[in-house]
């Protein structure tokens, strides 16, 4: 039995949607990256550049800064940080720990490998359903986010939407191991 007949190739349709969706959310952590930055040297500069001019000049403007922009910037990070759960998934960038990988035999790697995944997969799944009953808890309480008063909900979906993203992606490699790019590890 060679590896072929057991890691089939993936179906061409499969790549490009896990292209596609890599690229997805690369474009979504870097515009809330560039949205975090913008709005704290935003709030800054107006603090401390803006506001003391304007003050000279006999305008009152408050505090100067962007309101709500480091609570913001906070919510935008959590909206990276789960974005870049799958990001890391994808590039093999994520944390793994080495112990006990050369207590098998290397023939057995891919087999292994498609199990971790499996497994992986699996527990990033029941993740995602706890962290929306979470989210679900939230949108029936009705919890607002502190200072900028909007519903908290929709900033919690970040997270199971971020596991179950890499759920995904760890389900799809386990069945089609061809899907996963060379990781850093394996070209080093």
């Amino acid at each position: 039995m060679n590896d072929t007949h057991i890691h089939p190739p993936p179906p061409v349709a499969a790549r490009q949607l896990f292209a596609a969706w890599h690229r997805l959310e690369c474009g979504i952590a870097m515009v809330a990256l560039v949205a975090i930055a913008l709005l704290l040297i935003g709030d800054v500069a107006g603090r401390e550049l803006l506001a003391p001019v304007l003050r000279r000049w006999g305008l009152h403007v408050g505090s100067g800064g962007i309101f709500g922009a480091q609570k913001m910037a906070v919510y935008l990070m959590v909206l990276v940080a789960y974005c870049g759960i799958g990001i890391a998934v994808v590039s093999g960038t994520h944390l793994v720990p080495r112990v006990g990988f050369a207590w098998l035999p290397t023939r057995w790697a891919l087999r292994v490998a498609r199990i971790g995944d499996a497994l992986s997969g699996i527990v990033l799944l029941v993740a995602g359903a706890y962290a929306l009953e979470l989210v679900d808890a939230t949108l029936r309480t009705g919890v607002r986010m502190p200072s900028l008063g909007g519903p908290l909900w929709p900033m919690q979906l970040m997270v199971p939407l971020g596991l179950w993203s890499a759920a995904l992606r760890y389900l799809g490699y386990a069945f089609w191991p061809g899907l996963r790019s060379p990781t850093p590890q394996a070209t080093a």
